[in-house]
């Protein structure tokens, strides 16, 4: 059990202030506002008081090791760089007079590797911000780096139409998954 606390206190927020010093015992007492809660009691006999609900909160919210606001981000940087497309796509479906219900796709590569392959180039190492539109679509808040993306995009995109089924069960829609040489902002990663 001991060690199973020790573990949750890892993911915890304030783990900082637990580095680098002796876990004696784990004990419950009253917090300064007058909650029970658990305390951790040092080799110096000084105490710590921690959240076993945050712990666990901040252990649910991880997925693989990476907090998942840092996932949250880089799926909405990923939608702005469709949306900053989405005039090419318009385009394509146009020039190829596509009928009702057909979708654009990415042949290889695909989507994600296009843009996976413009970070690399481009030295982007922290997930770009975005900024919200209405309906649930953003865009990328650099302009400078949109107006990049979309004409590295119009070069190296190859597209097709498909069928609705055809787009949805594609194996490549997740594309790479190295995407850890991108950082979580330092602004984002402190919120």
């Amino acid at each position: 059990m001991f060690t199973d606390i020790v573990y949750l206190l890892q993911t915890y927020n304030d783990s900082q202030k637990l580095q680098g010093r002796i876990m004696k015992d784990i004990v419950t007492g009253m917090s300064n506002r007058n909650n029970v809660c658990y305390w951790i009691v040092f080799d110096d006999d000084t105490r710590e008081d921690f959240s076993f609900i945050e712990c666990t909160k901040q252990l649910v919210n991880r997925k693989d090791g990476f907090d998942n606001r840092r996932d949250r981000k880089l799926k909405k940087f990923k939608n702005a760089c469709r949306y900053e497309v989405i005039d090419q796509i318009e385009s394509f479906r146009i020039q190829q007079k596509a009928a009702a219900g057909m979708h654009v796709d990415h042949t290889n590569p695909c989507f994600d590797d296009i843009l996976h392959d413009f970070c690399i180039k481009e030295n982007v190492n922290e997930i770009p911000r975005t900024n919200s539109l209405a309906g649930g679509v953003c865009k990328l808040r650099d302009r400078e780096l949109a107006m990049k993306w979309s004409a590295y995009h119009l070069i190296n995109a190859k597209l097709k139409l498909v069928t609705v089924q055809e787009n949805l069960s594609k194996a490549c829609k997740q594309g790479r998954n190295d995407w850890l040489f991108m950082k979580t902002p330092n602004k984002l990663a402190n919120k």
